[in-house]
């Protein structure tokens, strides 16, 4: 059991209990006590009590007091460590608290929009953010009903590709116009941006390049005729991963080189780029993991996935995040530790991820979408996709776009003016009772 959160006296013991809470169910002169586990079970009990037999020491923070159940025990803020108390608080801290607190010195961080210019501190603190809880708004893809495997962002232009060879554009994540992919009527599966080219690939080994997003040409992969599954690009090297444990590298885009990946002959599905290393992820007797500080030589990692495997991986905001099958979601601050987090998405496969502008977003199969300001804490959101599997997510220009089967899309943008407007930090899930602020 973890350390006591809350005490509370109530007349009936409620149907759904917290985690770590001692509950005092009032009964003749005395009370039934009730003490919960990290699960919100009951761990332990004692009926008609007026006091514990054996004193318990609670900890908070890292305070710790002795209580009986005679007297009512509490912490100040500053015994549970909350930083500030007594001090001076700085513009974009948050506090929690039971208080009401009110403008003009702070205001709800609960996403409420309010004008830039009637609080320029604060708004030059936060800057332009989203809110995860906003509504995802579908969008004609002009797929069809062709399913829609990967998309991208570059140089103001948003690329989509999927099934049949098809291949659409959009300035703004909202209109697409379909475009001749030079595929044919192959799947494409996957498309990067970067050094002024977009990186088209597919099955068959087929490559394909375009200076505009419009007009594509076909490249000698060097993959021969095994499906390429996924292309990132970063420190001036575009990296193409795929079937039979196949990895490639190019720097323009055109000509590409094949690497020893170090995943033998398992296929390897995705790969990124930041923070000075690629990481490439798939699966094979474990899920599969490697690292590169430069393209070309290729170290397996410790992936944390067991079996299970690993179907795409992002970098934002100094931290790597990598989803996989049975909803495993893993973060690491370097690409070589890798930690397992509780995804949201319980035992359904998560397909991608993506960050932009402060959020994380992942996708997954029954049209799932969970988002994280932190990669480590994540909350499900409705997708607009039904039970539909969502395949992929990319950010660009303030904007999250998602697509999935059977030509399905959908954004997620500012549900008000970055030209004038900007919102609160979001803090969820505080307690009962409690509310969060934010200092102006």
């Amino acid at each position: 059991m973890g350390a006591i959160r809350f005490s509370k006296v109530v007349s009936n013991l409620p149907q759904q209990l917290e985690p770590d809470t001692i509950y005092f169910v009032r009964t003749g002169n005395g009370f039934d006590l009730y003490c919960t586990d990290t699960t919100g079970s009951i761990a332990y009990q004692v009926e008609n009590a007026t006091k514990l037999r054996t004193a318990r020491t609670i900890t908070i923070g890292n305070t710790s007091k002795s209580f009986d159940g005679s007297a009512n025990v509490s912490w100040s803020l500053a015994e549970i460590g909350v930083t500030g108390v007594g001090g001076t608080f700085e513009t974009g801290d948050i506090l929690l608290t039971a208080k009401t607190l009110t403008a003009p010195d702070w205001l709800p961080a609960n996403g409420t929009v309010y004008l830039q210019s009637s609080y320029p501190a604060l708004f030059a603190k936060v800057g332009i953010i989203h809110d995860p809880r906003a509504p995802w708004t579908q969008r004609t893809s002009s797929f069809g009903i062709n399913h829609i495997r990967g998309v991208a962002y570059g140089n103001g232009l948003f690329v989509a590709v999927g099934d049949s060879g098809k291949l659409a554009t959009s300035p703004d994540g909202i209109s697409w116009t379909r475009r001749t992919s030079s595929f044919g009527a192959n799947q494409i599966n996957g498309v990067a941006y970067g050094n002024g080219l977009y990186v088209a690939v597919g099955v068959s080994g087929l490559l394909a390049t375009s200076p505009d997003g419009i007009n594509w040409t076909q490249r000698t992969s060097s993959f021969g005729t095994y499906p390429i599954y996924g292309v990132t690009y970063g420190n001036g090297l575009f990296v193409a991963v795929g079937a039979n444990g196949l990895l490639a590298t190019s720097s323009d885009g055109i000509n590409w080189t094949q690497r020893t990946s170090s995943f033998g002959t398992y296929p390897i599905y995705g790969v990124t780029y930041g923070n000075g290393l690629y990481v490439a992820v798939g699966v094979g007797a474990n899920g599969l993991l490697a690292t590169s500080s430069d393209g070309i030589n290729w170290t397996q990692r410790t992936s944390s996935f067991g079996a299970n495997q690993i179907n795409g991986v992002t970098y934002g905001n100094g931290l790597f995040v990598a989803v996989g099958d049975s909803g495993k979601l893993a973060t690491s601050p370097d690409g070589i530790s890798w930690t397992q987090r509780t995804s949201s998405f319980g035992t359904i496969a998560i397909r991608g991820v993506a960050y932009g502008n402060g959020l994380y977003v992942a996708v997954g199969a029954n049209g799932l979408l969970a988002t994280s300001s932190d990669g480590i804490n994540w909350t499900q959101r409705t997708s607009s996709f039904g039970a539909n599997q969502i395949n992929g997510v990319a950010y660009g220009n303030g904007l999250f776009v998602a697509v999935g089967v059977s030509g399905l899309l959908t954004t997620l943008g500012r549900s008000y003016d970055p030209a004038t407007q900007f919102i609160t930090p979001i803090v969820e899930n505080v307690g009962t009772g409690i509310r969060a602020y934010v200092k102006t």
